[in-house]
């Protein structure tokens, strides 16, 4: 598959033929059709981001189809639209991130490749009337309107680099509000 690589600080992203990854155990492999340029990829590729590994494929935000899925996870995903929670392993708290936690894009493969293999569980229908690129980017854009309509609840939610997992905490508030307001 082709996939936009980055592979060290203040480089440009190298479009290259790389592995296409394998859905294992509870997962999905999605055949991106859209991803949403993050700032948190542009501090990666500035260097200014913790836990920095080169080379790796940036993005986070990402909606496409399901190409494919692993052993037991569900076969009707097969074909469907989605959008992708690029928030991972983030635990049973709600005040707090799992030591698991992480987010596509680092260290994980991100959604600047042709496919991505994700569990099934972070996966969301794609609203019929939203093409896309609008799909791929309703996990950052989502979570700053439920920031606007919540005030002072998340205020520094997106404010910072060292403040951004935070926003990936409030994916399970922001994305029932997403699918609200994208539905109207």
């Amino acid at each position: 598959m082709k996939a936009a690589v980055l592979e060290g600080v203040n480089q440009p992203l190298i479009l290259k033929d790389v592995p296409t990854p394998v859905p294992g155990i509870g997962e999905v492999l999605v055949q991106l059709k859209a991803a949403a340029l993050n700032h948190r990829d542009v501090w990666i590729q500035k260097g200014q981001y913790a836990g920095l590994k080169y080379p790796c494929i940036n993005g986070s935000d990402g909606a496409g189809i399901v190409a494919e899925v692993g052993p037991d996870a569900d076969k009707t995903l097969i074909g469907k639209e989605v959008i992708i929670n690029p928030g991972l392993f983030w635990g049973d708290s709600p005040k707090f991130p799992s030591k698991q936690f992480r987010i596509l894009g680092l260290p994980d493969d991100g959604t600047f490749a042709e496919y991505i293999k994700i569990p099934a569980s972070h996966l969301y229908a794609k609203p019929v009337h939203l093409s896309f690129e609008e799909a791929a980017a309703i996990p950052l854009a989502g979570l700053t309107a439920f920031c606007l309509i919540q005030p002072g609840r998340f205020a520094s939610c997106t404010r910072s680099p060292r403040r951004k997992s935070t926003y990936n905490r409030h994916w399970r508030w922001c994305s029932p509000v997403c699918t609200t307001i994208c539905h109207r």
